[in-house]
């Protein structure tokens, strides 16, 4: 029997005071979602799992985070990679908005604009959502948690989070 471990960062993906937008990596599996909150490595035992995320130095104002996971278990898995994002300090002043056309999220707060855009081999994101701060762990982000599916709302003003699939 295999004895996986929780490894824990004690340091958030916020590094620098001047940045403002919190990047929360998670992942969908059978019908559950698991997220690394102040975490770089997650074991999630049940499904035999593990997720581990990297900060990649690009550019001092571009943030890019590569995604690694590993399937400790002997059957396939289908699984989905989501990406959450939020403001560190939200007002209601913030406003976030999924462009379709574009598959990008973008978010403007105090006078500054942040595109948020994610692929997994060349593939674009393929679902997301802005919802509100007190659904963000609950099944109410989902419109088929089951399937994986995520409830759509392109836009918001205040305090809002905006995932992608």
């Amino acid at each position: 029997m295999m004895k996986l471990t929780e490894t824990k960062n004690q340091t958030p993906f916020i590094k620098k005071p001047l940045e403002q937008l919190v990047f929360i990596p998670g992942i969908w599996v059978n019908g559950s979602s698991y997220w690394l909150q102040h975490t770089t490595e997650k074991v999630i035992n049940d499904e035999e799992l593990i997720l581990r995320v990297k900060q990649e130095p690009i550019h001092s104002k571009i943030h890019f985070y590569s995604l690694y996971v590993s399937n400790h278990s002997s059957h396939t898995k289908e699984i989905k990679i989501l990406a959450q994002h939020h403001h560190l300090n939200v007002s209601r002043e913030h406003f976030s908005f999924a462009s379709p056309m574009e598959n990008r999220l973008f978010h403007f707060a105090n006078n500054d604009i942040f595109l948020v855009n994610g692929q997994f081999d060349g593939v674009g994101i393929h679902e997301y959502t802005i919802q509100p701060f007190w659904r963000v762990y609950t099944d109410q982000i989902w419109s088929s948690l089951k399937n994986g599916s995520l409830m759509y709302q392109p836009m918001a003003k205040g305090r809002r989070q905006v995932f992608s699939r």
